[in-house]
């Protein structure tokens, strides 16, 4: 909102002249009402933690896809060891995006390695699967947009390995941590870091589930 008023655009429902005025209406985020939709469908669908033999709050969740990550060899080798480390204190799952699997097939020898029987590389799942390991990880580690955010919809911390982030607020927030992935010691201290923090959602910026209704209505009011 405040982007759009920078850039000319005044608040003014619901009081406006709608016939020649722009409007600003914050009604929350349509994401989170999916997040909360079909995180009541994914109840009872525990059976991706069993067949992986992992315990609720018992593990890392990471997900690693984005060019500047997988595509630097090095950087990825970085990402890749740092989870490896974690992985002999505390199980890491690591879905493999097919862009990333091709990458670590092809990394020069000076950074090949041998993962840990706790890091484990599986392949790609569901959105119900995926929600299941989101809700019930420790930390996520990740360079996703969504997944920050669903991270915080879920209530699990969040260590984002890049060096900028679309959502800003969840860093303010305490939600989520900023980190540059250049240092294996630096993410495996962050990502322990993550595992034992408990941030508290003061506020939600995303609404209350309830936007999607919102707009509906607001529609029809205009």
């Amino acid at each position: 909102m405040k982007n759009l008023e920078n850039e000319g655009f005044a608040n003014l429902y619901p009081k406006a002249d709608i016939s020649n005025q722009p409007l600003i209406i914050q009604v929350g985020d349509v994401m989170y009402d999916a997040a909360l939709f079909y995180s009541a469908k994914a109840e009872g669908r525990e059976i991706i933690l069993e067949s992986l033999k992992l315990k609720s709050k018992g593990y890392v969740l990471a997900t690693i896809h984005r060019a500047e990550n997988v595509d630097d060899p090095e950087r990825l080798h970085t990402i890749m060891e740092a989870l490896n480390r974690v992985a002999h204190d505390l199980p890491v799952v690591l879905p493999l995006h097919p862009r990333t699997k091709h990458r670590l097939s092809r990394l020069p020898v000076p950074w090949a390695f041998m993962p840990h029987s706790s890091l484990l590389l599986i392949a790609p799942v569901g959105y119900l699967d995926m929600t299941v390991l989101e809700k019930n990880a420790a930390v996520i580690a990740t360079d996703s947009g969504g997944l920050q955010k669903e991270a915080f919809f879920h209530g699990v911390p969040c260590v984002t390995l890049r060096d900028e982030t679309e959502w800003v607020e969840l860093v303010r927030l305490g939600w989520n941590t900023l980190l540059l992935p250049d240092s294996v010691e630096a993410i495996v201290k962050q990502i322990h870091a993550g595992i034992q923090s408990k941030p508290f959602a003061a506020e939600n910026p995303y609404g209350i589930g309830d936007s999607a209704e919102r707009i509906l209505n607001t529609l029809r009011e205009l």
